[in-house]
């Protein structure tokens, strides 16, 4: 063969005309020149046509085509047409025809024969897991873990507030120990020995509600009920009781009924 200055590699493909493919492969990447010529050492080869395909039986185009066969020689990949064929000359024996596109891959493994056309068909049903499902895979994890930590936080939030929400409302409240601690002992009010009689004979919601008007002089009914946590209605009647023993006034100012001690209570007059 005429030799020529820029060639540093070629690949070189014999083929007799009384046979249906190519019948010498080879890849030269090494040139040894002798004069204006050189030598290349061929080994026995045959063609193959092909034809990839999806799984709907449609044809891929752009396809790359690779092939792994035996002996010293690596082949140069190939792509598929617009109708998704692809032709190639490989070396006789044993070799694995691979086909890969998009997300998705096939292969075949065939015998290769010396001189012979072989015609195959490769689908592409195996899915690629490339680097960017890997991508997408990740970003959903981590924006699931960072729900799922917002919502137990939210949750514990609420479970806290709810707790302190349920503690002020279980604890029983004890206004007269509030008043006792909070009011000024200045405001109480001597008694005398009738006022002390009296008391001894009292239930303990009457004399609750008689030492509570000992230390403020005079409170609404409203207010009692609030310091006592007795109910207005059962309060009404104890506030009757206690008027009807002559130890408190009730006087109406408005829509709101003050409560006072009685000065006979109190021996003032």
């Amino acid at each position: 063969l005429p030799y020529q200055k820029n060639i540093v590699a070629m690949r070189l493909i014999a083929d007799f005309l009384d046979t249906e493919g190519s019948d010498y492969y080879g890849q030269l990447n090494e040139i040894s020149i002798n004069g204006d010529s050189f030598k290349a050492y061929l080994v026995p080869a045959g063609s193959v046509i092909g034809r990839v395909s999806d799984r709907n039986d449609n044809a891929v185009s752009g396809a790359k085509i690779s092939f792994l066969c035996g002996g010293e020689y690596d082949i140069e990949p190939t792509y598929t047409d617009d109708f998704g064929n692809f032709k190639a000359t490989l070396p006789q024996g044993n070799c694995r025809i691979s086909a890969s596109s998009s997300k998705r891959s096939g292969f075949t493994d065939m015998q290769i024969l010396q001189g012979t056309q072989a015609r195959v068909d490769i689908k592409l049903h195996t899915k690629i897991a490339g680097t960017n499902s890997l991508f997408i895979f990740l970003i959903i994890a981590v924006v699931l873990i960072l729900l799922i930590f917002l919502a137990v936080k939210k949750f514990r939030k609420f479970s806290s507030s709810e707790n302190k929400f349920s503690e002020a409302f279980s604890k029983p409240q004890k206004p007269e120990t509030f008043v006792e601690h909070k009011e000024d002992t200045s405001m109480q009010i001597l008694i005398g020995k009738r006022a002390r009689d009296i008391m001894s004979t009292l239930s303990p919601k009457e004399k609750e509600i008689v030492e509570l008007l000992l230390m403020h002089k005079s409170l609404t009914q409203a207010k009692i009920s609030w310091k006592t946590g007795t109910p207005k209605t059962t309060l009404a009647r104890q506030l009757e009781m206690l008027q009807r023993k002559k130890i408190v006034d009730i006087e109406q100012e408005g829509k709101l009924k003050k409560i006072k001690l009685t000065d006979w209570f109190l021996e003032k007059d």
